[in-house]
This record gives structure tokens, sequence and C-alpha cells, in this order.
């Protein structure tokens, strides 16, 4: 659709349509991160921003505790069981560095 700015980063806006729904998304440049999506049906609009990124270095001691395993410091938390289960597709460290 366009660039816009949203929260001072620019954003590729997109916009596609399915059989009953119409979302447009606002991703930040720099990052390939959503900032803002709006979800159109003939229920209504609803619309989510993604705020407060943090970026900060995270220890590997806090992340791998071996080349092909992945763990949390929150175990039951939904990001956590969606690493355990889709570790396999993730690099390890020997791949990234190659």
């Amino acid at each position: 659709v366009g660039t816009e700015s949203i929260n001072g980063k620019t954003c590729l806006v997109v916009e596609y349509t399915d059989e009953q729904t119409t979302t447009k998304m606002w991703i930040w440049k720099d990052r390939g991160l959503p900032v803002k999506m709006e979800m159109t049906t003939t229920e209504g609009k609803t619309t989510i921003e993604y705020k407060n990124y943090d970026f900060s270095d995270i220890p590997d001691s806090t992340v791998l505790n071996n080349a092909n395993s992945i763990t949390s410091t929150y175990p039951a938390s939904p990001l956590s069981r969606f690493i355990r289960c889709c570790h396999s597709t993730l690099a390890t460290p020997a791949q990234v560095s190659q």
C-alpha cells in the first residue's frame, strides 16, 4: 500500500484480503517487526498495536543450554512452549557462524 510513520518508526504498509477478513499491517522497516495491525470483518474492526520492543542483550546462559535445546526462565509461558515446540527448526550456534 505504501509507507507511513507510526510512533517515529518508518513502516511498510501492506494489506491483504481473504474470504472474510481484510488485514492491514504496518511493518517497521528497520527491524522487520509489526508495529500495528488492523483486521476488518463484517463484525467490525480490531486494532492491535505492538509497543515496548526490547532489544537489550540476553546472556546465552539464559537462553541456550546446549546446541540443540532451548530453555526459558519462565517454562510455563506461551513463548517457551512455542520455542520448545519449534526448537528443531532453529539454527544452532555452529550453523549461525558459518
